[in-house]
């Protein structure tokens, strides 16, 4: 079970019925699935902290139940807290070292660290325990494309679409590789599919909305592309967006990056900070902020969240 997140500083997360539920699957049982459920919930609704203090609750009765400890250390990893995520990860495998999801989650984790080499390995394992997850094997190719071997990242991509034209990690990441192959219009042929707006006119009104993570990507590519004034429509349309509802400023972050406008790029990755977005410890090493490297604002909000040795 992949226990979801959302950033905490989000306005808008939170279902009072669903929170109700949480708490009471929390309270009701001790059982290890009711409080896994319930920790499912909160971190689904942005109430993350709530939900990795269920799990350390259901340790406390369950010690030795590895889906469990790895679900702790999932969240504590999008949390930053890598040096106790990486703990419960060992434990977890160390109790079930045939758990896929513990091996394809502490290889998300290795990634976030910049160890791609132990990365790989993991999640070759989870492969080979469960070679049917298009999950799994979506991630064998987003860490080829962390680690800017994109012809491998493209091909994996291309093999999960013939198994399922419907699945929306392989056409965004598919699209993502094709830009920083210099392929732009491939890119925005993908991306445009992927967010019911194909061709070349105008994007059709609403979807956007729709689907703001891929419609950010699209203005990347945009951007990336010399498209500036269609890149700039996107950032409009999502701006007007967030006044409605909560819009990830991480979002802006990958548009403007394309933009080459370092000032907004990062005033927004400071604000998925402040938000404490679990997209955010991933920058370090996403293609799509290689450009802002150099700068010393962002360097000082990298190490705002250092990964370990």
């Amino acid at each position: 079970m992949a226990i979801p997140d959302a950033p905490l500083g989000a306005s808008n997360v939170g279902s009072e019925e669903s929170l109700a539920l949480a708490e009471h699957l929390a309270r009701g049982s001790s059982d290890p699935e009711p409080m896994r459920e319930a920790a499912r919930i909160f971190a689904l609704e942005g109430r993350r902290g709530r939900a990795i203090d269920v799990l350390r609750q259901g340790i406390l009765t369950h010690p030795r139940h590895a889906d469990m400890l790895a679900s702790l250390a999932d969240l504590l990893s999008r949390a930053g807290t890598f040096e106790e995520a990486d703990l419960y990860f060992q434990k977890a495998l160390e109790l079930n070292p045939q758990y896929p999801t513990a091996h394809q989650w502490y290889a998300s984790y290795l990634v976030q660290m910049g160890k791609f080499d132990r990365a790989m390995k993991e999640i070759e394992k989870a492969h080979e325990l469960d070679p049917l997850s298009p999950i799994i094997s979506s991630n064998l190719g987003f860490y080829s494309y962390l680690n800017g071997k994109y012809d491998e990242a493209i091909n994996e991509y291309k093999r999960l679409l013939e198994l399922d034209q419907q699945f929306w990690v392989a056409h965004h990441y598919l699209g993502l590789a094709y830009a920083q192959k210099g392929m732009n219009d491939q890119a925005i042929a993908e991306l445009r599919t992927l967010i019911k707006s194909p061709g070349d006119g105008p994007i059709i009104e609403g979807v956007v909305e729709e689907n703001p993570e891929a419609a950010a990507s699209l203005g990347y590519v945009y951007a990336a592309a010399g498209k500036r004034a269609e890149a700039a429509k996107i950032i409009e349309r999502l701006k007007a967006l967030s006044e409605r509802r909560y819009v990830s400023p991480l979002y802006f972050a990958t548009i403007y990056a394309g933009l080459k406008d370092r000032d907004q790029a990062i005033a927004y990755l400071n604000k998925a900070f402040a938000d404490r977005h679990p997209g955010l410890v991933l920058i370090r090493i996403e293609p799509m902020f290689h450009g802002l490297r150099s700068d010393p604002r962002f360097q000082q909000l990298t190490k705002r969240f250092e990964p370990i040795p």
